[in-house]
């Protein structure tokens, strides 16, 4: 049994692809308050096992968020969305929604070669 996970590379996610790698900028009310930059990622859960072998999940899609929000408690701020999380996000975000800490945000999602120079201006990343 693998000590890690095999993370090969399982098709893409047909609703999370459209997201990959984009960004969107945030708003309160009409003030725009920051970006939001989706890096999709896939995650496995050890489901048994112990010192020398392990037992893996199936590979599943997530994101890792990345949030710039300068002039607030926390400018620069990142978030994992997990599997079983990943639809409820997507729903939200196909309706121009984003969720933290209670409050709910008004998203714009910018064209590609914005959100490629903005990746790398506000959170120096690259697409891989």
């Amino acid at each position: 049994m693998p000590w890690r996970p095999r993370h090969e590379s399982p098709e893409p996610h047909p609703r999370l692809t459209r997201y990959s790698y984009r960004v969107a900028r945030i708003f309160d009310g009409p003030d725009p308050i920051g970006y939001l930059l989706v890096v999709p990622d896939v995650y496995s859960i050890q489901t048994g096992g112990a010192l020398w072998w392990r037992r893996w999940a199936e590979v599943r899609h997530g994101a890792m968020l990345y949030l710039a929000l300068p002039g607030t408690d926390f400018p620069f701020t990142d978030t994992i969305v997990w599997p079983d999380d990943l639809p409820g996000e997507l729903d939200d975000w196909d309706l121009g929604r984003f969720r933290l800490i209670d409050e709910t945000y008004a998203l714009r999602w910018l064209g590609e070669d914005e959100s490629r120079s903005l990746a790398t201006e506000q959170f120096g990343m690259r697409r891989r």
